[in-house]
């Protein structure tokens, strides 16, 4: 018994020892378990956003710009005065210079003595403005509408229904002498005087004039001007 004794005690402090070594000797799986088991858990912040894209509208289709034309209108610097009154016959006009026998002679002297009358220069007859006087009264041969020509001359035109001589037609364009003052440049209310102021246009210095008996027996009277007068807001002379 007193060999044993010591055995024993010692073999029971081996255990104890060995217990306190074990007891104080954490374990892997109870540590593991404890980090993941606590009440603490890390939160990534979450952000929120509120980004709203702006909205964009569908880009326009630009089409190759459009050419525009204009439309283009012949301005002259000057007017054809409106076409002169229509004589018929049995009406009380005066018929000066009646019985010419050469229109050409008519033309003229009727055109000379209206600017000789305010000091001006006499025409020269203008074969080349005769010639554009005649073809344009020749077009009117079978209407004997009283149209311009709108050339690029000067024109006056006249029409009568019986058979009124160039010199008739003529003076019936120096008459509305009597409506148009010099000193205003102006024409009476209601009249034209665009026929005078053509033949006393001062610039103006050769003409050329036709005359045609229509197919209804009327009468066609265009006399051309060159250069053209009647320009707007000056005086003829």
């Amino acid at each position: 018994m007193a060999s044993t004794w010591p055995q024993t005690l010692t073999f029971t402090l081996l255990l104890v020892v060995v217990g306190i070594i074990l007891a104080s000797t954490p374990s892997n799986a109870s540590s593991s378990r404890g980090y993941y088991d606590n009440n603490y858990s890390y939160e990534q912040p979450s952000y929120t956003y509120n980004y709203q894209p702006q909205e964009y509208s569908q880009p326009q289709e630009y089409s190759q710009p459009q050419e525009y034309h204009y439309p283009v209108q012949e301005y002259k610097p000057y007017y054809s005065p409106p076409s002169s009154p229509a004589y018929k016959d049995g009406e009380s006009e005066q018929r000066s210079y009646s019985g010419t026998p050469s229109d050409k002679a008519a033309f003229m002297q009727v055109h000379n003595d209206a600017r000789s009358a305010v000091g001006l220069p006499p025409f020269t007859w203008d074969d080349r403005l005769a010639s554009f006087a005649q073809s344009w009264a020749n077009q009117r041969i079978n209407d004997c509408r009283l149209v311009h020509s709108n050339g690029p001359y000067g024109e006056n035109i006249f029409w009568g229904s019986g058979g009124y001589s160039a010199a008739f037609g003529v003076q019936s364009w120096v008459n509305e002498r009597k409506y148009y003052d010099l000193y205003s440049n102006s024409c009476a209310g209601g009249m034209d005087c665009g026929h005078y102021t053509q033949i006393v246009w001062r610039s103006s210095t050769r003409i050329g004039c036709a005359r045609v008996t229509c197919n209804d027996g009327g009468v066609f009277i265009t006399c051309n001007y060159d250069p053209p007068g009647n320009y707007i807001g000056t005086k003829p002379y």
